[in-house]
């Protein structure tokens, strides 16, 4: 009475919804429904006295994950938890369900608490899932590169994509910083939010826009807020990606240090590095529902 027999899934894609159905039939509870499950979306669950603690994580490299999530939590008030900057805020949430959207490698901590939160708590705001094209900021781009080991060189242009790919051989197997610098031309300041997207990175990105910092980003969508600071006219824009050590170590081939973790690795060919883009101005994307919802609004006053 106690066993049972499943045919294994035909193929690899159906495993994610066969583990669902085998659940199902043992009767596990689930810490967390998903509505659209993803093999790239991974969670864990704690509980710490009279609080509930998630962790969801995002583990691929260049797809974000959108969906609504259901969480058996005692508590129906969730907070976020941020590990970079050690703050907490509010996560909108209905009836224990929540919006989880992460970009690419990136992860959320929310904490599920049964007291009601302050009225002046800081509040989430809902994450943009989808945007806009404002301007291409397509270069050219000049810039320099900085290894971990040897001088630094310039190039007057220098496109953007993968270094390992690269026809020059010292950006095949460069380590170290890559600065990218470019101009483009705004006609006036933007009234709408708008960010700056450098595309597709390996793997670490930090921006400066005429010259003041925007942050850095090390996981997700390398999106930097650039609103209110982006002049009319000529506007300088600085990006600057590391680069991880694998291909420089393919290029030591007398280094018995090198060679041996070269020689352990799983795949030995150059890794991807460096600003790939394409870079744009982006703007978060209107529905028609909500331009339909902001023409009544503007009859109605």
């Amino acid at each position: 009475a106690k066993v049972f027999v499943m045919p294994p899934p035909k193929k690899q894609a159906d495993l994610l919804a066969w583990t669902g159905e085998l659940i199902n039939k043992l009767g596990v509870p689930r810490s967390v429904v998903f509505e659209k499950p993803s093999s790239n979306l991974q969670q864990i669950h704690f509980r710490h006295q009279d609080q509930d603690i998630f962790f969801l994580a995002n583990t691929s490299s260049d797809q974000p994950v959108s969906t609504m999530a259901t969480f058996s939590a005692q508590g129906n008030h969730a907070w976020k938890w941020d590990a970079l900057t050690g703050s907490r805020a509010v996560y909108p949430t209905k009836d224990n369900q929540a919006h989880i959207h992460l970009g690419p490698h990136e992860s959320m901590l929310l904490v599920f608490e049964t007291a009601e939160p302050p009225a002046d708590a800081p509040r989430v705001e809902p994450a943009v899932e989808a945007w806009q094209e404002a301007l291409a900021i397509p270069g050219p781009w000049s810039g320099e590169l900085a290894p971990v080991v040897g001088k630094k060189f310039a190039f007057r242009e220098m496109p953007l994509g993968e270094l390992g790919k690269s026809p020059d051989p010292r950006l095949q197997t460069f380590a170290g910083t890559g600065v990218y610098r470019t101009r483009f031309t705004v006609p006036e300041v933007p009234t709408t939010p708008v960010w700056i997207h450098l595309g597709k990175v390996h793997d670490l990105s930090e921006v400066q826009l005429n010259d003041e910092p925007l942050g850095t980003v090390w996981f997700g969508s390398h999106r930097f807020d650039a609103t209110g600071r982006i002049s009319a006219g000529e506007n300088t824009l600085e990006g600057r990606v590391p680069t991880p050590l694998f291909n420089y170590t393919q290029s030591l081939k007398d280094n018995p240090t090198a060679k041996y973790w070269t020689e352990r690795a799983a795949n030995k060919e150059l890794v991807p590095a460096g600003l790939i883009g394409p870079v744009k101005l982006m703007t978060p994307a209107v529905s028609k529902a909500t331009e339909k919802k902001g023409v009544e609004a503007a009859v109605s006053r």
